[in-house]
């Protein structure tokens, strides 16, 4: 599929706060983006994981795996009913999407492993290693609740999304990322992160 344009917002770790996903969704409307990836914890800690699971399920169909969806999934009690067990139960572990000659990599924490956190201060020798696997121009990932990028010298970007909730940034606030595709054949793109206020 060729796409001379295409912006695409990818948010990540939910953790059950309603609230704070409705001014996600907010923003990114705003950013008048194509799509939303959303890399998983959706619940945990916060009072609205049925409904946020609910919500994000209405408004796009990329959605993977968390490590939290996942202890739900094994029995840790989060209070969500069996129609949301049975969705966190179907989510994979990753979304791979190609834009034109340009490949996506969707995951929670990196490629091979969903507990594996890539943050700001990750060397970029072990960030390297841990998407030597896939073969994707872009990583997103969650996980470390920190907005970051990658410029690696095997040609990969690796894209640290921040979280909507529990932010553990310096200025405490929630992140999202945005990737304007400008050329898909030619692999022309720019990547940035948007405050969610």
């Amino acid at each position: 599929m060729h796409e001379k344009e295409m912006k695409i917002a990818v948010i990540s770790d939910i953790h059950g706060n309603l609230p704070a996903l409705k001014l996600a969704l907010k923003n990114i409307e705003k950013e008048n983006c194509d799509t939303i990836y959303c890399l998983g914890d959706l619940i945990c800690g916060g009072e609205y994981n049925n409904e946020t699971i609910e919500l994000i399920k209405s408004v796009t169909p990329n959605i993977v795996l968390g490590n939290n969806d996942l202890a739900a999934i094994g029995g840790h009690d989060y209070g969500i009913n069996s129609e949301n067990t049975m969705f966190l139960k179907s989510l994979p572990k990753y979304i791979q999407h190609n834009y034109g000659n340009l490949k996506l990599i969707f995951v929670h924490g990196s490629p091979r492993n969903i507990m594996e956190g890539i943050s700001p201060n990750s060397p970029l020798a072990e960030v390297e290693e841990a998407v030597s696997g896939t073969d994707a121009d872009i990583i997103f990932c969650g996980h470390t609740h920190q907005p970051c990028v990658h410029r690696l010298d095997s040609g990969k970007t690796v894209v640290g999304t921040g979280s909507v909730s529990y932010s553990r940034t310096e200025d405490g606030k929630p992140y999202f990322a945005v990737l304007e595709i400008i050329d898909s054949e030619q692999k022309i793109f720019e990547v940035s992160h948007k405050v969610i206020s």
